[in-house]
């Protein structure tokens, strides 16, 4: 139970950042393909007195149509366990295709496969992997698409890039395959 925890969070923190990625500005046939581009990930970083790690999620992601986006994202995991002496590392890495519609502004739906290949440590130090499959979906509401007067032209980029970055709901479902 405890792993498909792990792998539904590790998801969900994908997902919150690949949904920052999404912005207000219409696309139309005549945006270039880089226009089209999108990117995003996550840093992570956690201190604490059984293990220390470091985490680095990037994605991209390329927007087919005004409302349709499809992409993949990565994930890596360095951790050093201190609790079995000498202390042990492991590298944990996978990837997440994804596709995300958005239904009606601010309202987006997203859909997402992951692999994730995991290694575990024994009591004694020694070490196995394991892989894990899931399917995500779920939805939320950008808060870019909701509406804000404001009088300053400056004032409103500064909004705009702070909206991309707040999501105000994500609702997420995983199915384990494995």
């Amino acid at each position: 139970m405890t792993k498909y925890i792990i792998v539904i969070l590790c998801s969900v923190f994908t997902l919150n950042i690949a949904q920052a990625q999404w912005g207000s500005d219409e696309l139309n046939e005549q945006s270039s393909f880089r226009e089209r581009i999108f990117t995003g990930g996550g840093l992570g970083l956690g201190f604490g007195n059984i293990s220390d790690f470091v985490s680095l999620s990037p994605l991209v992601g390329y927007h087919i149509t005004d409302k349709l986006a499809a992409g993949i994202g990565f994930q890596y995991r360095y951790t050093n366990y201190k609790v079995v002496s000498p202390s042990v590392s492991t590298n944990d890495y996978g990837f997440s295709p994804f596709v995300r519609y958005n239904v009606y502004a601010p309202v987006f739906l997203h859909a997402e496969y992951e692999y994730l290949n995991y290694q575990f440590v024994y009591n004694n130090g020694d070490t196995f992997r394991r892989n894990f499959s899931s399917i995500m979906a779920g939805g939320g509401i950008f808060r870019d698409k909701c509406s804000v007067i404001l009088t300053n032209t400056s004032e409103r980029k500064l909004m705009k890039l702070k909206s991309l970055i707040a999501i105000l709901a994500l609702v997420t479902v995983a199915l384990p395959l494995s």
